[in-house]
């Protein structure tokens, strides 16, 4: 059975604007063009839609997130806007409660960035994680930019 709170944070974030200006100046990129945000605003709307019909199974929740990932690429978008869907998508797995973050890394990174993101701070003994800036007591939001932002970083070091 579907938690009541759950379907209604599902709603709350369909209602949502996403990608919108304030998302774009806030994760410190320049907006897409306007038809490119709606496209992308539709289809976020039409997965969690999917989510709600389909709300019984978890495994049924799990496949739905993926095949929406994998089908965004289809859109042809650029990094700026794959990183804001990644954070998108994390979102909507958390309210899910869903576990798709290692098909959402590789999703974002390849397998080659993967292994870069992974082992790097084995390689070079970096005392701050990615899980120290997961544990900091700012906002979620906030928290999921500034874990993107280093995301990117690490994209470019590796000049993916």
């Amino acid at each position: 059975m579907v938690d009541s709170q759950q379907i209604l944070d599902l709603k709350e974030f369909r209602e949502r604007e996403k990608f919108s200006l304030e998302d774009w100046i806030r994760i410190g990129f320049v907006p897409s063009k306007f038809n490119i945000m709606q496209q992308l605003e539709d289809y976020f709307n039409a997965c969690i839609d999917d989510v709600l019909v389909h709300s019984e199974l978890q495994s049924v929740k799990r496949r739905i997130l993926i095949k929406y990932l994998h089908q965004l690429n289809s859109l042809r978008i650029n990094k700026q806007e794959k990183l804001l869907a990644y954070i998108y998508f994390k979102e909507l797995a958390k309210i899910t409660e869903v576990n798709i973050e290692r098909q959402l890394d590789y999703w974002l990174f390849g397998l080659r960035g993967l292994l870069f993101y992974y082992f790097k701070p084995i390689l070079y003994k970096r005392k701050k994680s990615l899980k120290d800036l997961q544990e900091s007591t700012s906002a979620p939001f906030e928290n999921s930019f500034a874990i993107a932002r280093k995301k990117v970083i690490l994209l470019e070091e590796i000049g993916l």
